[in-house]
């Protein structure tokens, strides 16, 4: 059964690390905060600051519906 790439996001706990790693570059963030916001809200879509030290990872809840969206915020450690 193939997993939809944010599907395991309901998994995760504050403290957590979320690892991106690119050709070049690897950055490591930890898990701050979570929000669940209708759909229309675009307000998460902002930036938290210019120097991209964020990242805000989101995905449907329930998985697979269109009713809430979970916003998983993380910080560059």
């Amino acid at each position: 059964i193939k997993q939809a790439l944010f599907s395991n996001l309901t998994d995760l706990k504050k403290g957590d690390k979320i690892i991106v790693d690119t050709p070049g570059s690897k950055f490591v963030y930890e898990v701050i905060d979570f929000k669940i916001i209708d759909p229309s809200d675009l307000s998460v879509i902002s930036p938290q600051e210019p120097l991209g030290r964020y990242i805000s990872l989101m995905t449907c809840v329930p998985p697979g519906l269109n009713l809430k969206r979970l916003i998983v915020l993380g910080r560059m450690i």
